[in-house]
């Protein structure tokens, strides 16, 4: 028996009620207040409001209760969930999920090598490390650093991390959530509006998105491309191969699209200065200097405010969009 798996955060407390009825009918080793549960395949059930000691089960699920607590959790491919107030020093598994529930708390770390993370509305966590799975955290949920290797990123309204570092797996935080910089090899970064970075933005190729957010120090990107609407950035945005388009009274501190670095027999067929656009639209503001190198096109309305243009010449528009 497994615990019924919640897709999204929004259902679960329909999958708390669901867990604790199919705990119920199963065979589940239940723990007393300091008991300590170690089972092959049993489930381990921790009752409401019950302080247990620890639980370690190798194909069974772990399930505290509301209000229940215990101390370490350790799993190989059994779930763990924790009920709404539930609480556990620090969550270990290969190959099971972990689900928080809403305000429920896990002190330490949650380290999950392919199963996916999901913290409900107001839950909290220290750093989180998976290898291929996903990582959501409900509103005004709260962890410290994330990592991740496939798996995508996920802040929903008012939710806070500490840093965020995905190999290709995206990261999108929503209106107001918060978070440390964020680090992706191929995965895009979406900001929604308010949303906060407090720190660098840095990809390979993903994307860059954002609509009325703030970055702290900059963006820079390999091929991704990059599109900020009425965002504040305080730092750089800079780019090798990927467009640029700023709108909306987006401010930033410089701009700079730069060369590749070509060069020795890993590089072969590496093009230094491939085709690019970038587009500074009206009311942008760039407080530095706008450095381009060949074979880029800049455009720049006439409303909009920049430093020095380095490298190219810019191509002046008036319309909305330069045609």
């Amino acid at each position: 028996m497994n615990i019924i798996r919640c897709s999204t955060v929004r259902t679960l407390i329909a999958c708390s009620l669901l867990a604790t009825a199919s705990f119920a009918s199963a065979n589940s080793m239940v723990l007393s207040k300091g008991g300590n549960g170690d089972t092959t395949s049993d489930n381990i059930l921790v009752p409401a409001g019950v302080a247990a000691g620890g639980a370690d089960s190798t194909s069974g699920d772990v399930l505290l209760e509301a209000g229940a607590s215990a101390t370490v959790i350790d799993t190989a491919s059994g779930d763990v969930f924790l009920s709404d107030r539930a609480q556990a020093r620090s969550v270990d598994t290969a190959s099971g999920n972990v689900t928080l529930g809403r305000n429920a708390r896990v002190q330490g770390r949650i380290d999950v090598a392919s199963g996916d993370v999901t913290l409900g509305d107001g839950a909290s966590s220290g750093v989180i490390d998976t290898g291929s799975g996903n990582v959501a955290l409900g509103a005004n949920a709260r962890c410290n650093d994330v990592d991740t290797g496939s798996g995508s990123v996920t802040l929903a309204a008012g939710a806070m991390s500490g840093g965020i570092d995905t190999g290709s797996g995206g990261v999108n935080l929503g209106v107001q959530a918060q978070s440390g910089g964020i680090d992706t090899g191929s995965g895009s970064v979406t900001l929604a509006t308010g949303a906060r970075v407090n720190g660098v933005i840095d990809t390979g190729s993903g994307s860059v998105k954002a609509v009325a957010a703030t970055i702290t120090n900059g963006i820079d990107t390999g091929s991704g491309n990059i599109f900020l609407n009425a965002t504040n950035v305080s730092g750089p945005v800079v780019t090798r191969n990927g467009r640029i388009e700023l709108i909306g009274n987006t401010r930033i501190a410089a701009l700079a699209v730069k060369s590749n670095e070509c060069g020795g027999w890993f590089n072969v067929g590496c093009d230094a200065n491939p085709r690019t656009t970038v587009v500074i639209g009206a009311g942008v503001t760039v407080l530095g200097s706008v450095t381009v190198r060949p074979n880029v096109t800049l455009y720049i309305h006439s409303s909009a405010r920049t430093g020095p243009v380095q490298g190219g010449t810019a191509i002046r528009f008036d319309a909305e969009r330069p045609e």
